[in-house]
């Protein structure tokens, strides 16, 4: 099926991570206004975890089908997963020959665009000079040669330059981006001899809390002895007290640059210059203007009113997760996680895709042979739940091919959308994937739903778990009931059935059909042609007696060379005669087929009756052994 509109793939990790989630909404906004679907792939990690777990993240991109795709943007900066990026970007370079656009990191191949850090950094700098009067500013920035780190260091020497401040590169201090740093740093200021300065301005927001933190150890008052302001404006800085003053990245407009090469790249026209952007900071408390940031946020987004206890996913009548490890079947499972999609908020479309052999139980597979990389070339559509389609799906066996990605795509909208596709996996086990859109909104998923699909992905691997014990129990139960050499039932099938089938004939006054019989000759066979040969002889007994045992009979081997057949029902006397002219029938047309030294015959005793007064099984196979042994007998006669 055509597409409705052109689709740009976005390729990165942590979707809902805060410089992710705005690059993708500048992503959307521009996106939208131009007509184009946006095809988001995200690992919910990008970094850390356990080996396997890592595994199974980022697997995700193992599923990207690039013919689909008419243009592509990459943040490979987020993807920090062992050999992730690498992999990544050798698939797009043999599979895609569109145009691709790397964000915050050049890479060979790829236009590059970056968010321009010199211009919030130099904003909130000078807020330090304008509204504070400081004029001893430390700035911290990351690795030294990280482009990042580079380019905020510049934004803090042209906010001095142009206040007339001198550069002191003693005030200069190269960190890592991340909390862990403070301690160092604030050691380093302390070696100097020198005081501390009035202020200390940090590349991000982290790594400001860890300066606020080591101060803080030393006694050293923030904001009253020194302020410190961060970049990034991330919720860890929001709500930290006092609230860390920092800048926002502009990565909403490093999106909407990345959409606008694009589109002109695709259009075959020249990329017009982008406009300048509205530089934003957020001034909080920890540089002395004392606004609480948190409280603010709140304020502006109404958060409290949205608040209901009674369905947040938090709530503590929670029992989702208990639910979904209760069910003991995959279409029971599906409904109920059909059912609790509720949890995810307002949402467009979700669904769910599972591989073909997700709980590996088809193929047979050894513990350590299951499907880690990639995915099935036939996916079942297990979740369609959305607003698009009429009504909600859950299927245990609708298919689509791997290559569509998503059957959903095809549907026809009259707006353009983003789809999000995020894994479901347990450690390095690949179930599938999950694929979810908010329609015209514009937002990534939140931390809700990464906690959502982490509950899919604990329940699955609990109902796969189940289904295999359920599966090996079924093995060693018919394996104890089943005879390794005929392949119908032993002596302990017999044990075990052959008394319900008794009572259930007894309790519904049904007739009582037992077929006996007895391999002739076996023990001559045994002692003239050996074992080996009586075993052939005792196989082709068997199925002689399986031919007509249907699913309303039972067939057992209840001796070395005895068989019995064990049914209830209405059966008249022609079809009892054919019963036993059939197992005669099939016994001698296998003697001329296997062209043996000896002959192949069996006895057979037939008991149909009611079971009035019996007091147990043995009963009617007593009278049916009776039947048999005078067979035995007349065919003895026969023979000489």
């Amino acid at each position: 099926m055509k597409k409705a509109r052109k689709t740009i793939g976005v390729i990165l990790s942590l979707a809902d991570g805060d410089y992710q989630n705005k690059f993708i909404q500048g992503i959307q906004t521009r996106a939208y206004a131009l007509d184009y679907d946006v095809l988001v792939f995200s690992s919910f990690i990008k970094e850390g975890s356990s080996p396997e777990w890592q595994s199974g993240e980022k697997n995700i991109y193992n599923m990207i089908n690039y013919s689909m795709l008419d243009a592509l943007i990459i943040a490979p900066d987020t993807m920090q997963l062992e050999g992730c990026l690498e992999k990544v970007i050798a698939d797009i370079k043999n599979k895609f020959k569109g145009p691709a656009v790397s964000v915050e990191l050049e890479l060979e191949g790829f236009h590059s665009i970056f968010s321009d850090d010199v211009k919030p950094i130099k904003k909130l700098v000078s807020h330090l000079i304008e509204e504070h009067n400081f004029t001893d500013i430390a700035f911290v920035t990351g690795f030294k040669e990280h482009p990042h780190s580079q380019k905020r260091l510049e934004g803090y020497c042209e906010a001095l330059v142009e206040h007339g401040l001198a550069i002191d590169k003693e005030r200069v201090f190269y960190g890592d981006f991340w909390y862990s740093c403070g301690e160092r740093v604030v050691n380093e200021m302390l070696s100097t001899g020198r005081p501390l300065p009035q202020a200390i301005a940090c590349a991000s927001d982290t790594t400001a809390i860890g300066i606020c933190e080591e101060l803080k150890k030393r006694g050293v008052k923030v904001p009253e002895e020194v302020a410190v302001v961060g970049y990034d404006s991330v919720p860890a800085g929001i709500n930290y007290y006092p609230c860390i003053t920092s800048a926002i990245i502009p990565s909403q407009n490093t999106g909407a640059q990345a959409v606008d090469y694009i589109n002109a790249k695709l259009l075959g026209k020249s990329l017009s210059q982008s406009k300048d952007l509205s530089i934003e900071i957020s001034v909080g408390q920890s540089c002395g203007c004392g606004v609480s940031l948190a409280e603010k946020q709140n304020i502006l987004t109404q958060k409290w009113r949205d608040t209901d206890v009674t369905k947040d996913f938090h709530a503590v009548n929670n029992n989702m997760l208990e639910s979904l490890l209760s069910e003991s079947d995959l279409h029971s499972y599906l409904l109920t996680l059909n059912w609790f999609t509720y949890q995810i908020g307002t949402f467009d479309n979700f669904a769910l895709c599972l591989c073909e052999n997700w709980d590996g139980l088809s193929e047979n597979m050894a513990d350590n042979e299951y499907l880690k990389e990639g995915y099935t070339e036939k996916m079942i559509f297990a979740i369609e739940h959305g607003q698009v389609i009429e009504h909600h799906r859950v299927n245990t066996d609708r298919y689509f091919p791997l290559s569509e990605m998503q059957p959903i795509l095809n549907y026809r909208r009259d707006f353009p959308t983003t789809y999000f596709f995020t894994p479901v996996h347990f450690n390095d086990r690949c179930f599938g994937y999950s694929v979810i859109s908010y329609g015209r909104e514009i937002r990534s998923y939140d931390a809700v739903y990464r906690m959502w699909i982490r509950f899919v992905n604990g329940s699955l691997e609990s109902l796969r778990r189940q289904t295999k014990l359920e599966l090996m129990y079924r093995h060693m139960r018919e394996s104890a009931v089943i005879d390794s050499m005929t392949g119908i039932y032993n002596r302990n099938g017999f044990n075990l059935y052959a008394d319900e089938i008794f009572r259930s004939a007894a309790d519904n006054n049904k007739k009582m059909l037992v077929i006996l019989g007895d391999l002739n000759g076996l023990k001559f066979i045994n002692d003239t042609f050996g074992h080996f040969e009586g075993d052939i002889a005792i196989k082709a007994a068997a199925r002689a007696f399986s031919s007509v045992c249907g699913q309303d009979k039972r067939c057992f081997r209840i001796g070395g060379d005895e068989f019995i057949i064990i049914s209830t029902g209405e059966y008249s006397t022609e079809e009892i005669d054919t019963f036993t002219k059939s197992i005669h029938a099939h016994l001698e047309a296998d003697a001329i087929r296997l062209k043996r030294n000896y002959p192949l015959s069996i006895s057979l005793g037939v008991f149909y009756d009611t079971t009035i007064g019996m007091s147990n099984i043995e009963v009617p196979i007593s009278i049916a052994d009776e039947r048999m042994f005078r067979e035995k007998e007349r065919s003895k006669l026969n023979r000489k």
